[in-house]
């Protein structure tokens, strides 16, 4: 598939310890699903579903994460039948409001103070949280904090590259050849791929999730699941606000559990990224949280389990 596009749609993150100062974390990674689809947004398709599992220097399981992108043929923008509204100048008053709520943001962090599972409600709303406007500078800021995961290089690093991976590369309006990550920062690309103006990555979105709900929870918590899905362009301009609500708490195997609905949704109030997050919280009747066990014991074990609990899921 070297050469097609990618949309970022489906990720669920599982959560089974700490990583601790001086861990050291490994990664495995293996395609657990593929399937031919067609896509509105490109034609023929493929949903292709990688899972990586981590895990420290003792093999103990760490994160797994399963996630699935949208493998398409590109087409331009202008064949787009209703392509999504770019980001407007913004007034006074939008600023100060998306001001408010950073001057805010702290205040609502509940830190070292127990949240206990009997005193949530059903019903009851996360302080709401925005991330924006968001600004290409971000999204290189974003890039280079990842960790240079993805694969763009400069100069001589990325001419090697460009040998032994030439579907990365495509020449642009200079007839230069360059990374196909561009749409991302350069919005000629981004036409060409089919958006308005450049975008994020989706991996930003679920972080900015991750941060609401941590921020609710509190240090005595666990994030267990984390479970959203990328369904609109997420444009360099818009501004990400963040909602969550408790949907259900209850009391299972791995301890007192809540469920929360979470979403972000951008300035026009389109929702962009929708999910579900699951947090242990410590009860007063059962005491702190007990870390949950991973599917298998080994990574390996691990991602033989993803295959099959991915194949139960399509059949059902």
């Amino acid at each position: 598939l070297r050469g097609v596009g990618s949309l970022q749609a489906d990720i669920h993150y599982q959560f089974f310890r700490p990583m601790k100062l001086g861990d050291r974390i490994y990664r495995k990674d293996a395609k657990t699903g593929i399937v031919d689809k067609r896509s509105s947004w490109g034609g023929r398709a493929v949903h292709e579903t990688t899972s990586f599992v981590s895990y420290n220097q003792d093999k103990e399981v760490v994160t797994l994460m399963r996630g699935m992108w949208i493998r398409g043929e590109r087409r331009p923008v202008s064949e787009v039948k209703e392509p999504q509204p770019i980001p407007e100048v913004y007034t006074d008053e939008q600023l100060a409001e998306i001001d408010e709520c950073y001057a805010n943001e702290l205040s609502t962090q509940r830190g070292a103070e127990p949240r206990y599972w009997e005193d949530v409600e059903i019903g009851e709303d996360l302080p709401r949280m925005v991330k924006g406007p968001i600004r290409v500078t971000d999204l290189i800021l974003f890039h280079a904090g990842f960790g240079q995961s993805f694969p763009t290089f400069a100069h001589r690093l990325a001419y090697e590259t460009r040998q032994s991976t030439p579907g990365l590369y495509t020449r642009n309006k200079l007839n230069v050849w360059d990374i196909v990550q561009r749409m991302h920062w350069e919005e000629d690309w981004a036409h060409q791929v089919g958006a308005g103006t450049v975008y994020d990555y989706g991996a930003i979105r679920e972080t900015f999730l991750a941060h609401l709900v941590t921020n609710w929870m509190g240090d005595d918590a666990w994030l267990r699941d984390l479970h959203v899905q990328h369904r609109k362009f997420n444009f360099a301009g818009d501004v990400n606000w963040l909602h969550g609500k408790v949907v259900d708490k209850q009391r299972t195997d791995e301890g007192a559990e809540v469920l929360l609905e979470i979403h972000i949704e951008n300035q026009r109030g389109l929702v962009l990224t929708p999910g579900t997050a699951k947090v242990l919280l410590p009860s007063r009747e059962t005491g702190p949280v007990e870390l949950p066990s991973p599917p298998a014991e080994y990574s390996m074990a691990v991602l033989r389990h993803e295959v099959v609990a991915l194949r139960r899921i399509n059949v059902d």
